[in-house]
């Protein structure tokens, strides 16, 4: 689109500089190379030549701000997983004879190979370590491995939700694979967000095998008005959330919000302070399902 509208404007432009040096071929009697070549330096000189390579140059594809979805990752081992080892046209190392449980340090121990660590990586990853491994022993010993049973997920769940903390998710094999937790349903695990989160940049920190953390940001509002289900960033073991605190409370998205089912329980009570003109200022505790105005004793006198 904007290559159409670039192009647009040049030749506009271009047609522009044509004109001008045609009534200056026909009223000075130049030879169309001479007016050209002055009116191409006059142009060049000009500020507003400036500005418009100005537009032209930040309107560019490369410059232009990419707005990616968050993108799902491959399930990587750790400790505890239980796992099926398949060598092709070796029975005596496959299907049930196959079957590891990942120990704490992330690591197999193996007939042959002795100790492999895996941790870290995606199920085709460590088919092919094994198969390099497996490669002084057996010709084109091409492995496969299958997740039986995966471990149970630790997720940290701090800022601006009812209860933060560590939650750990058991998880069960079920028929077609296995069902994985989103962040929504981890949010109601930590009984939901609170009024003043920013739902628009929720983050996820997700280890990575380099030691290094990687940062993604998920906006909760689009999920919740599109029903964009990218946003609904599905979560491994050892990830972080983070709910920042909303700087300026938009009250309309605020009550929108007070409907999900990843927010708070509407009838827990809040903690309120109320100053000023009434007859019992302080600090009172207020459910959700209260309607009475009155806790404070009503306004004062000079209110």
């Amino acid at each position: 689109m904007f290559a159409l509208v670039k192009l647009a404007v040049v030749s506009s432009y271009s047609s522009y500089i044509s004109g001008v040096c045609q009534v200056i071929s026909t009223n000075l009697r130049l030879t169309p190379s001479i007016p050209v070549a002055l009116l191409t330096f006059v142009l060049a000189a000009s500020p507003a030549f400036g500005k418009l390579q100005g537009v032209l140059a930040q309107g560019s594809p490369s410059n232009l701000a990419r707005s990616t979805a968050p993108q799902e990752s491959s399930y990587t081992l750790g400790a505890g997983d239980r796992i099926q080892i398949d060598i092709f046209d070796v029975p005596e190392y496959s299907n049930e004879n196959g079957r590891y449980q990942v120990l704490v340090d992330g690591s197999l121990n193996l007939p042959l190979v002795g100790t492999v660590s895996v941790k870290g990586l995606s199920l085709k990853q460590a088919g092919a370590l094994l198969s390099a491994k497996y490669n002084r022993y057996y010709k084109r010993p091409y492995t496969t491995v299958s997740l039986l049973a995966p471990r149970p997920l630790v997720i940290t769940i701090a800022g601006e939700v009812s209860r933060p903390g560590s939650y750990p998710i058991a998880l069960s094999a079920q028929e077609g694979g296995t069902q994985f937790p989103t962040l929504t349903s981890a949010l109601k695990q930590a009984g939901g967000i609170t009024q003043a989160a920013n739902v628009h940049q929720v983050q996820v920190r997700r280890p990575q095998l380099n030691g290094s953390d990687q940062l993604v940001t998920v906006d909760l509002w689009q999920f919740f008005q599109t029903g964009d289900r990218s946003q609904d960033l599905t979560l491994r073991d050892g990830d972080s959330i983070m709910i920042p605190t909303a700087t300026n409370i938009n009250l309309a998205e605020s009550v929108q919000l007070a409907d999900a089912n990843f927010a708070a329980d509407k009838a827990q009570p809040i903690n309120i302070a109320i100053v000023g003109e009434v007859y019992r200022p302080g600090s009172y505790v207020v459910a959700g399902n209260n309607s009475r105005t009155g806790e404070a004793g009503g306004t004062g006198q000079t209110s």
